[in-house]
């Protein structure tokens, strides 16, 4: 799984920032210099809360399929859902996930 990280850049004004999502980069040594590479984005990022929602986003997508494949096999009993039923939940999962993957 891929981890990423965000860095917070200065800006010429005091209390503006710009943020950069950073990938781990797979030939890392401790010690060794520039041992992040900066993750390829089509935007500059100026708000905090969008990049760490960005880079959130692989380990909420792991977590949301694993729930979905417990949550296919397994209907809890006396689960109250906030809106809906326990398939449109499924209904919902599926579709989050479909559209991470590119397919919607």
């Amino acid at each position: 799984m891929q981890e990423w990280h965000v860095r917070t850049n200065p800006t010429k004004y005091p209390d503006l920032f710009t943020y950069t999502i950073l990938e781990k980069n797979p030939d890392y040594v401790m010690g060794k210099p520039n041992s992040f590479r900066e993750f390829s984005v089509a935007f500059e990022l100026d708000s905090k809360e969008n990049a760490y929602l960005i880079s959130s986003a692989p380990d909420m997508y792991k977590a949301l399929t694993m729930l979905l494949n417990y949550a296919m096999i397994h209907e809890v009993k006396g689960v109250i859902y906030p809106e809906g039923s326990h398939e449109e939940w499924i209904s919902k999962a599926k579709l989050a996930i479909a559209k991470a993957r590119g397919e919607i």
